[in-house]
């Protein structure tokens, strides 16, 4: 194959495999973007494939939900989709990396990430990410078209349309189409959408944007025993610490997680890590959303299937978890469909009163030790 003198980085995950001259380069010396040159030899595409094939699985989700974020709206052209994936390789590979899943200065994954890679190997909605990965470097390389004729790979969400970032006229129209389909009308169901979707857009504008990976996984069936081991000061949120310090570890498993819930009644007093939660309902418009990644197809397609949300509906009947200044920390599509509909609707909530940063450590370590694996 003829050497390319540069070349946009999209497909090359593992800097570390690339050899020249019989040697590994280092990858701190040559940032994402461009091939480089090593004296007067040229690293080759080949290398560059040979290397994507090894690229760990949570980086080629990751990447896919970054180029999805960047390239909302925009033409899907070989020469943008390069530059989205580039930028995607180099954003997931430092999350990865603070999260634990990716070996710090590389990308070859930890035993967590190992682990974490396996459990979902068997998942279908993991396989069509991974399907969705390579057909964006297949649109990239100038292969063929990435629209598959509807959304990505729909069990994980793979939506293209993100309120944050998707113009009202634009949504509404979206809307329109989709309610027209199902028999509806939106003056009728979603009378107040302009002002609502307006309203729903400048919320996602105070989200913290946590990486999908790094947030919680305590799912409604978990909440009550959640609420429980708090209201007991089983988990070691306040000082004085059985460690000496705030213990809130990633990936624990079942076994080393049973530990860590009891670490809270072995820090020498008894009541300096009770926490009181209070199970309640919380008008829609009061609520913060810690993702600013809504989704309007997933909003109105819901609700062209199920009906606009109003009194007595399911989805202000699951519970969401609610942090002291008004977060949630999960339920973010309920949210939405909700505060398109009545932001004055009132959601199911169990309210407790940490601060954000740190209901997010505990939270996510509880998760892990119950069993719930992160999402990314």
């Amino acid at each position: 194959m003829r050497a390319i003198q540069e070349w946009q980085l999209w497909m090359h995950p593992y800097p570390t495999l690339i050899k020249n001259k019989s040697r590994r380069l280092d990858p701190s010396k040559f940032p994402f973007g461009r091939i480089f040159r090593d004296g007067k030899e040229l690293v080759r595409l080949s290398d560059l494939f040979e290397a994507r094939k090894q690229t760990p699985p949570q980086l080629k989700r990751c990447v896919r939900a970054i180029v999805d974020k960047e390239m909302e709206g925009e033409d899907r052209t070989p020469e943008a989709m390069r530059a989205a994936i580039s930028k995607g390789f180099a954003i997931c590979t430092s999350q990865l990396q603070k999260s634990g899943y990716l070996k710090v200065g590389s990308q070859k994954p930890t035993k967590a990430g190992k682990q974490a890679g396996r459990s979902k190997a068997a998942q279908k909605a993991h396989m069509d990410k991974v399907a969705d990965y390579e057909r964006m470097l297949g649109v990239a390389r100038g292969e063929g078209s990435e629209d598959t004729g509807g959304s990505l790979s729909e069990a994980e969400g793979g939506f293209r349309l993100n309120v944050a970032r998707v113009p009202l006229g634009k949504a509404r129209s979206y809307a329109e189409g989709v309610l027209r389909q199902a028999g509806e009308d939106i003056e009728r169901e979603l009378p107040d959408f302009d002002k609502n979707y307006v309203r729903l857009q400048k919320m996602t504008r105070q989200a913290l944007d946590v990486p999908r990976i790094e947030m919680p996984v305590i799912e409604p069936k978990d909440m009550k025993r959640f609420d429980k081991k708090l209201k007991k000061g089983h988990l070691d949120i306040f000082a004085p610490y059985a460690e000496g310090h705030l213990e809130a570890p990633k990936h624990l498993t079942k076994q080393t997680g049973s530990e860590w819930i009891k670490l809270g009644v072995r820090d020498g007093k008894k009541k300096d890590d009770v926490v009181v939660g209070r199970w309640t309902s919380v008008p829609a418009k009061k609520l913060i959303p810690t993702q600013s990644q809504i989704w309007l197809e997933k909003l109105v397609r819901n609700i062209a299937k199920f009906g606009r949300p109003r009194a007595g509906s399911p989805v202000l009947n699951t519970t969401i978890i609610v942090s002291r200044e008004g977060y949630i920390l999960d339920g973010h599509h309920r949210y939405g469909q909700v505060m398109l509909a009545n932001p004055d609707l009132k959601l199911k909530a169990l309210y407790i009163p940490l601060p954000i940063e740190l209901l997010l450590k505990i939270g996510r370590t509880y998760g892990n030790a119950i069993g719930n694996v992160q999402k990314g």
